[in-house]
């Protein structure tokens, strides 16, 4: 159901096939089961808090990862300094 309450009808079929051999004769096999099913999904809007929190949590984990990256580089540069001049790490 959309958020006007308007009930959308949507089909689905599900087709599969089994090969089966047979040398003398010519086979050919129907098999057809129906299943009936409905299934209810309605919209429920969102509030403009949960949109902004999902923003703010996307922005914080850009930050994140970023801060992560950053510091591997850093002490991946820092290590790399210490090799040319020569001192033990």
């Amino acid at each position: 159901m959309t958020r006007s309450y308007k009930l959308v009808e949507e089909y689905e079929y599900t087709a599969h096939s089994s090969l089966v051999h047979s040398l003398h004769i010519p086979v050919v096999k129907f098999h057809y089961e129906p299943s009936p099913m409905q299934v209810l999904i309605t919209e429920n809007p969102k509030s403009f808090s949960h949109f902004l929190t999902n923003v703010c949590a996307i922005i914080g984990g850009v930050f994140t990862v970023a801060g992560i990256l950053d510091s591997i580089l850093h002490n991946t540069m820092r290590m790399v300094k210490k090799v040319e001049l020569g001192k033990n790490f």
